[in-house]
């Protein structure tokens, strides 16, 4: 359920299963292969990988851009990528290393009999934005449901605002290509449907939810597919949050 020194944590419902990186990309030589995803997540029902990353791997080195925040199931700050891969000439003799992005995570796990909890942060956002971003994550066995939170926070540096246009905080959740999406009529809870496990209920509290196209590598293949995009405007004082749960289908949202 846990493995520190990989800098992974597993959370097990009844069918549901979630993965979660807890780590930061490798850095120097090693971050050739490294995403920059800081506590991206992938969920299992029962057989069938509802929510996956893009599968970027060195096979699909040309495909730079599924190495970046938005390409996984992770949050990023007004479209920005935690760390990007080298370019011209520096990456022709270091290679596509990955610069920039999260340099420290850390957080803690809550084991209860009713139910395991998952609190991390990282650090990826605060040069370029001052706030840090943190993700909680709960499963509760009994009903089969996981939830979570993902907020943003001002660090001890002042809060940054690029630009004076509004900045979003948006969470992306992209699918495996064979599961089947589609937004309820109150155009927020999205209805997941995968090959063997029925139906799956994304209910949040985001302002603005889209279902988006997206790309799976497969052996370094791309397979379309699509991504839920979760958008919520950040705050004068650095603050956002997006809460989300997954849960089986039961019965149709309120």
């Amino acid at each position: 359920m846990s493995a520190p020194y990989a800098d992974y944590e597993k959370l097990q419902g009844r069918s549901l299963q979630a993965f979660i990186d807890v780590g930061v990309p490798a850095p120097g030589p090693w971050s050739v292969t490294a995403c920059a995803q800081p506590l991206a997540l992938e969920v299992l029902a029962g057989a069938d990988r509802l929510i996956a990353n893009t599968g970027w791997s060195p096979r699909s080195m040309s495909a730079q851009a599924l190495r970046l925040t938005p390409a996984g199931c992770c949050a990023n700050v007004a479209d920005a990528s935690a760390g990007q891969p080298l370019q011209g000439l520096l990456a022709r003799i270091l290679g596509p290393r990955l610069e920039g992005g999260a340099r420290h995570a850390g957080g803690r796990r809550h084991q209860a009999e009713d139910g395991v909890w998952l609190e991390y942060v990282h650090d990826g956002w605060a040069r370029d934005f001052g706030v840090s971003h943190e993700r909680r994550l709960y499963m509760d066995p009994a009903a089969d449901e996981l939830r979570g939170e993902d907020a943003l926070s001002p660090v001890n540096q002042p809060f940054v605002r690029k630009s004076h246009r509004p900045m979003f905080l948006t969470v992306r959740f992209q699918l495996h290509p064979q599961v089947k999406a589609s937004l309820a009529m109150d155009h927020k809870s999205v209805m997941l449907q995968g090959p063997t496990s029925g139906g799956w209920w994304l209910r949040n509290d985001s302002p603005e939810v889209r279902l988006e196209p997206a790309v799976h590598l497969v052996d370094g293949r791309p397979q379309h597919t699509q991504q839920i995009v979760m958008r919520t405007m950040v705050k004068r004082d650095g603050t956002a949050r997006v809460r989300w749960k997954l849960s089986a289908a039961d019965e149709k949202p309120a």
